[in-house]
């Protein structure tokens, strides 16, 4: 697979990762708020801090990814071809 190609698709993941996570942890955070307002089982609070750990770690994956893509991308070959 050639480099271009190679970053333009992580870059396009990160991208997608990162969308992906956001939208995921400002639904969790949409769910939590009329559910647990007189108090949420011990249960429940756990899975909400398990989506909200999950959704963040999707997000830093996906802004890594973005990073190394475009690091592909904008690197310069060496030793330079004639």
């Amino acid at each position: 697979m050639s480099r271009p190609l190679l970053g333009a698709l992580l870059i396009e993941g990160g991208v997608l990762a990162i969308l992906f996570g956001a939208l995921w942890y400002w639904l969790t955070l949409q769910d939590e708020g009329p559910r647990c307002l007189g108090g949420c089982a011990s249960s429940l609070l756990q899975e909400y801090q398990m989506d909200y750990a999950s959704s963040t770690v999707l997000a830093v994956v996906g802004f890594i990814a973005a990073g190394v893509g475009t690091w592909l991308l904008t690197r310069s070959d060496y030793p330079p071809k004639d």
